[in-house]
């Protein structure tokens, strides 16, 4: 016996007390509706889980509370079930200390020790091994008279209160709270009963799930109870009423398994939301343990109502197991996103024998890294039109198929001959004379084609990366087929090209987090981010108003999407890609905008033949301008703002393609507009690679000038295709 006191006593002075580690705290996500500094648990809309330990798993949640928050109700309760004499004894309990001591020299197993509350925060907050050996008691009661020497007990009662394991992934009285209750633990409404509650669960926790071990649980309440009665803290009143409270559901939280992301908020597609969040935090620069554990509380501009909005306008179209997936994105005047649906399936991980859900359609991520524009990208073509001082009445012949001469757009066969390039309208129809307006309200291939090659690529590319298409990246090199949606893009990315065009020419890069703090030990919040506005002037305000004016009359009689006008001034834009295995809507009102994308992961076409949807070939005009109809009545129901409207000189301004050669059909011989002769570029001939080549020079038409340069890349490549329907 002697011996082994003389062993602690030079353990006692060979210890050395270590560093406790600030506290992992977990991450809260909130939508716009949460004002700044209010994040909580309780109004956030998902929480990603701290890093935890103890319970065999690696992941948990955590609220620090400081000691002066927290209720004397749960520090009663925890002091009469853990350690009556905390306040008294200097970190160890002799008694129990000499108990486990004896039983070691007699060769017992350790069965149970006198840890103090101290002790027991030690062994947590100094990772000690868990194994019940005299080597580990007597290292762990040396480190708890130190602990007692360097700290107060109000600081290691709040450590220990903020640290120990309560079941359900919920690391401390903060996440308890919460996890069991679904209430802060500073409410009001927190009292003697759920104090009693918690505190019983602190020895071995997952035996008395209250859903699960409903005996134990209410076992463990009781005893709670009744020594805090013993205690002073309570009345015999008090417990009576508290063991008639059942521990069953809406009174205890449902639960089925830690989530290391937990969306607490109406799902609504929120779990992508939370990914795409994650994702973000990332590129503003926080690092993956800062996400993780480090007590974020992320404020997004998420609109909830918007968000059930879309979630309801996608799902209740596109609702037969064997439909397509389907995307959206609504981002505001401001660039902020206030809806975004990833897929139309709820997250689901893959697991063994489960494909599972997971890729958000919205954005570049994972295997989802754009589709086919299709016809959605015209209207940057247009675009870019106007920039170089083009009129909306230059006019082409729109015939069933042209053929555009090499010399303007290089094009390959399958088999890596050079040959003109020969797109054709989705209908195989000629369309006659149509000018820029038309030709977008009927989305005609043919004229478009023809415009791409008097524009010709290369600007075409600049102004499209200059409003963000294609990501960091860009789009790159890009040759004549891209008019018809050769280039890949994301429903985001589409977003913040046609908000350019709302924001008259200002584009505003698509951002949902709006400011991020950092709590604190003490749960103080520090603001470490708050979102600055990302935008640049890419075209003039008159040259953005000019799309807008051609791409109202697409929602207008006569356009590829009249039957999904909403009532008040909008503008949009079909798109169908090659074979139909892929369909778009992107359309706005001056404040809000909104882009939807419809497919099969797998590539199907979706029409007869193939992979039909709902009995029908499936275009930007059906099914996803029907998706984009019903979100935006809904969204936009408080929303009755105008577009500027263009006097008859600003429409008529620029010089006209085609004008000496082409009339439309309400033109007549007596009222010639004015005439520009286009060049030819000058050709660098291609690589060979087929079904593409390599244009290295970019040629402004005679008479004409690009009033913005937004900057990118000087040369293009692609693979040139027919174009796709409207």
């Amino acid at each position: 016996m002697l011996a082994a006191f003389t062993a602690v006593g030079v353990t006692f002075a060979n210890t050395e007390l270590p560093e406790v580690e600030a506290l992992t705290q977990s991450t809260y996500i909130c939508a716009a509706d949460v004002e700044a500094g209010k994040c909580t648990g309780q109004n956030a809309m998902a929480k990603v889980a701290a890093k935890g330990q103890g319970d065999g798993s690696d992941e948990g949640d955590r609220v620090n509370i400081p000691f002066d928050q927290l209720p004397d109700v749960l520090i009663n309760a925890v002091l009469s079930v853990e350690d009556r004499d905390f306040f008294e004894h200097k970190g160890i309990d002799p008694v129990g200390i000499a108990r486990a001591l004896y039983r070691d020299v007699k060769g017992d197993v350790v069965q149970q020790g006198g840890s103090t509350i101290t002790q027991q925060y030690v062994k947590t907050a100094f990772d000690l091994t868990r194994e019940r050996s005299i080597t580990r008691k007597v290292r762990e009661a040396v480190l708890s008279i130190k602990l007692e020497r360097e700290m107060s007990k109000q600081e290691i009662l709040e450590g220990y209160l903020n640290t120990i394991y309560f079941g359900r992934g919920a690391y401390g009285v903060g996440a308890a709270s919460q996890a069991y209750f679904g209430i802060d633990v500073r409410d009001p409404k927190f009292g003697p009963a759920e104090a009693a509650f918690l505190a019983g669960l602190i020895r071995a926790p997952n035996l008395a799930e209250p859903l699960k071990h409903p005996e134990e649980a209410i076992r463990r309440r009781h005893t709670a109870l009744v020594a805090m009665e013993n205690e002073g803290y309570i009345t015999a009143e008090e417990v009576e009423f508290a063991d008639a409270i059942a521990l069953t559901e809406p009174y205890v939280q449902p639960f089925d398994s830690i989530k290391r992301v937990d969306v607490r908020r109406g799902d609504w597609g929120g779990r992508y939301v939370t990914d795409y969040v994650n994702t973000e935090l990332a590129r503003i620069g926080f690092t993956q343990k800062e996400i993780d554990d480090g007590g974020l509380r992320v404020y997004t501009s998420l609109n909830y109502d918007m968000q059930k909005a879309a979630w309801d306008a996608v799902t209740s179209t596109l609702n037969v197991e064997t439909d397509p997936e389907a995307a959206m994105v609504a981002v505001d005047d401001q660039g902020l996103v206030r809806a975004m649906v990833g897929s139309r399936h709820p997250f689901t991980p893959a697991s063994e024998g489960v494909t599972g859900f997971q890729a958000n359609y919205a954005v570049r991520s994972g295997n989802a890294e754009g589709r086919p524009t299709g016809s959605t990208f015209k209207p940057i073509v247009l675009a870019e039109a106007i920039r170089r001082n083009y009129s909306l009445e230059s006019r082409y012949n729109a015939l069933a198929e042209v053929e555009i001469p090499l010399e303007k757009c290089d094009n390959y066969n399958d088999e890596g001959q050079r040959e003109p390039w020969s797109p054709s309208n989705y209908s195989e129809s000629d369309a006659g004379v149509l000018d820029l307006v038309a030709a977008t309200r009927e989305s005609s291939n043919t004229a478009y084609a023809q415009l791409m090659a008097d524009v010709q690529p290369p600007g075409v590319a600049q102004l499209a990366t200059a409003m963000g298409l294609g990501g960091k990246k860009g789009v790159g090199d890009i040759g004549c087929a891209a008019v018809l949606g050769t280039v890949q893009a994301t429903p985001l990315e589409m977003a913040g090209v046609f908000s350019t065009f709302a924001n008259r020419g200002v584009y505003k890069q698509p951002e949902i987090i709006t400011r991020v703090e950092r709590v604190d030990q003490d749960g103080n919040a520090t603001v470490i981010y708050e979102r600055q506005v990302t935008q640049k002037q890419v075209l003039t305000a008159e040259q953005a108003d000019k799309v807008t004016h051609a791409l109202q009359t697409v929602l207008a009689e006569g356009g590829t999407a009249a039957d999904n006008a909403i009532g008040k001034d909008a503008a949009g834009k079909t798109g169908t890609s090659q074979d139909n295995k892929d369909a778009w809507f992107a359309g706005y009102v001056p404040r809000l905008t909104a882009v939807v994308w419809m497919g099969y992961p797998v590539t199907c076409p979706m029409k007869e033949g193939d992979c039909p949807v709902h009995g029908i070939n499936v275009t930007g005009g059906s099914l996803p301008a029907e998706i984009w109809q019903k979100f935006m009545s809904t969204a936009t129901a408080n929303l009755n703002d105008e577009f500027i409207e263009l006097t008859p000189e600003q429409l008529e301004a620029g010089e006209i393609i085609n004008g000496d050669q082409l009339l439309t059909p309400d033109e007549t011989t007596t009222t010639m507009p004015p005439v520009v002769t286009l060049p030819t570029p000058p050709q660098t001939p291609g690589t060979g690679k087929p079904g593409g080549g390599h244009q290295t020079t970019t040629t402004n038409p005679v008479g004409t000038t690009a009033t913005t340069d937004p900057s990118s890349t000087s040369s293009t490549e692609t693979t040139l295709l027919p174009g796709p329907g409207p």
